[in-house]
């Protein structure tokens, strides 16, 4: 099996545009595996967790058809830090465990070229995940009011809800000291592109000389 690994955990504010660099990314390359997928898989109908949210909170976290209501549910826990640090220690170690699976596999795929791999996970300081599992730390930041403003757009969220959830999360200039790498994502898309395209090529390089001798 083909274990030449070089990982990048890509995070950053809600609003700060991680999931257009993850494309980008991809766009270079890099096999993406996003922790907002995994925690989808893993709150399932059906699933452990699902089950130990509703003994938790009850069944009115669910929709119609028997799903978490993610909108909904968001909005409660990110108002409310009890409830978010209860759904967080349950929702968090199943979305690791997948994460780990889906790696495992890729590694051991016979298409396997060696790729960079990028998970993309918002809550990488908050979760207090070990930060030694990965090769490169990255932080997406943007100005606060472009936060704030693509969060409203996105979501069709108040300002108030806005601010809420970036409360909700360490500080954008706070994960900044704790990045390798920050991409600021103020400007155009261009602007971005171009960014994403050097820290690909640099980090193609940073994984040929890890493995050099080997």
């Amino acid at each position: 099996m083909n274990t030449k690994r070089y990982i990048v955990a890509l995070t950053g504010s809600i609003g700060a545009g991680k999931s257009t660099v993850a494309r980008l990314f991809s766009q270079e390359g890099a096999i993406v595996i996003d922790a907002d997928d995994l925690a989808r898989e893993a709150v399932k109908p059906g699933s452990s967790v699902l089950n130990a949210m509703i003994a938790q909170f009850g069944n009115a976290i669910l929709d119609k058809n028997g799903c978490l209501n993610r909108s909904e549910f968001a909005k409660r826990i990110f108002s409310n830090k009890n409830d978010r640090e209860k759904a967080e220690g349950l929702i968090h170690p199943e979305v690791s465990r997948l994460f780990h699976d889906k790696l495992e596999k890729i590694l051991a795929s016979e298409s396997n070229t060696d790729p960079i791999i990028i998970y993309v996970i918002p809550l990488l300081f908050e979760a207090k995940i070990d930060l030694n599992n990965f090769d490169k730390i990255v932080v997406v930041s943007a100005a606060e009011e472009l936060l704030i403003e693509r969060i409203i757009m996105r979501d069709k969220s108040t300002k108030a809800q806005a601010l809420a959830i970036l409360k909700s999360q360490i500080p954008s200039d706070e994960k900044e000291t704790l990045a390798d790498i920050v991409i600021t994502n103020n400007g155009s898309i261009e602007e971005l592109k171009s960014k994403v395209s050097h820290y690909y090529k640099m980090f193609i390089q940073e994984k040929e000389a890890k493995y050099k001798s080997s």
